[in-house]
């Protein structure tokens, strides 16, 4: 990562990369997707969770990695990882989430000796344009530091009642969206009826730490390059019986 992005990045909690996966290869993942979401059948077994298929390039692509290892360290795991595709309409779930003190470890974000150690992180992949007004991710720029919860009149996704202080990501297809899970977020009603929001949500921790319970598809791992593999080893850093490390 550059002084510049890093600097963004602690400033704000979220980082937008450009250009991350190629555009031919955005709309060979999207009907992945599609299909995923409507008619598995039609996928071979690999392909029909993730992070199989066309899905596999965005364990480790290069912009993500240098992220990655400036971020969590040279020891990262995937945790989870999931898809959406949302008409207009479809939200995620929760309101705006996270945000404020976190004495536990798994999401707290702090900066030592010039070094960011940010927690859990997620990395958002965008398969179609995102554009002002769309509903695309939302954060609250910040708040990953903030030494006060986020006040209940603020955390609301609906129309009319969220806070000026909002930031709505839009970017273009390929790219991806880092952010250290502590930062206030959300996923809005996805209000663009011409076309879907395709998205990717993959969660990275150290190698030693894990959030998520495991569910990663055994056909789906065994499918992955030597070096993707490394991403899914399991939750440890030493074997003293061995004296063997697990990176």
């Amino acid at each position: 990562m550059t002084d510049e992005q890093k600097f963004l990045f602690d400033l704000n909690g979220f980082l937008v990369l450009e250009d991350v996966i190629p555009a031919h290869e955005c709309e060979k993942i999207k009907e992945q997707i599609f299909k995923m979401k409507f008619n598995p059948a039609l996928l071979p077994e690999e392909a029909r969770y993730v992070p199989g298929g066309h899905l596999a390039q965005l364990i480790n692509p290069p912009k993500v990695v240098a992220a990655l290892n400036t971020l969590l360290g040279p020891h990262v795991r995937m945790d989870y990882g999931y898809v959406i595709w949302r008409e207009k309409g479809g939200r995620h779930p929760m309101d705006l989430h996270h945000g404020g003190p976190t004495p536990e470890p798994m999401f707290r974000y702090f900066n030592s000796n010039g070094n960011i150690y940010s927690g859990m992180l997620r990395v958002v992949y965008e398969f179609n344009d995102v554009e002002a007004g769309d509903g695309g991710t939302c954060f609250l720029p910040g708040s990953h530091k903030s030494n006060y919860n986020v006040p209940q009149n603020m955390v609301s996704l609906n129309k009319g009642e969220q806070s000026p202080f909002l930031h709505h990501i839009t970017c273009k297809k390929g790219s991806a969206i880092i952010f250290t899970e502590n930062v206030a977020h959300g996923g809005p009603i996805w209000q663009n009826e011409d076309k879907p929001r395709v998205s990717a949500f993959f969660s990275y921790n150290h190698l030693g730490m894990q959030f998520h319970k495991p569910g990663f598809n055994t056909a789906v791992v065994n499918s992955l390059t030597p070096e993707q593999q490394q991403y899914f080893r399991p939750i440890w850093m030493y074997d003293f019986e061995n004296d063997k490390p697990n990176f």
